[in-house]
């Protein structure tokens, strides 16, 4: 289990790098079906995300990517010009 989080660490630490986050506060979300059913892993990632992006501020997700995407997608004007409607029926 260890390795799983180390690898998991590493690639979410390798992202923060690239964006230029490790020197700033940022929430880091964490999403899937991995996470919180292993109080093991949970921590372990945990302690190791923070080692290498300690200013990072781990989270679970509030709402699923996809439903984020949905949301993000609604605001995209359409091709005519106007933004879709702001209408829960939609999603």
């Amino acid at each position: 289990m260890y390795g799983a989080a180390l690898g998991l660490a590493s690639l979410a630490v390798s992202v923060a790098r690239r964006l230029d986050l490790l020197d700033k506060k940022f929430v880091l979300g964490k999403s899937g079906g991995v996470f919180g059913h292993s109080p093991c892993l949970d921590s372990t990632l945990d302690a190791l995300l923070l080692s290498g992006a300690p200013r990072a501020q781990i989270r679970a997700l509030e709402i699923s990517p996809a439903h984020g995407a949905a949301r993000m997608a609604r605001r995209l004007p359409s091709p005519g010009g106007q933004r879709h409607r702001d209408d829960a029926s939609v999603v």
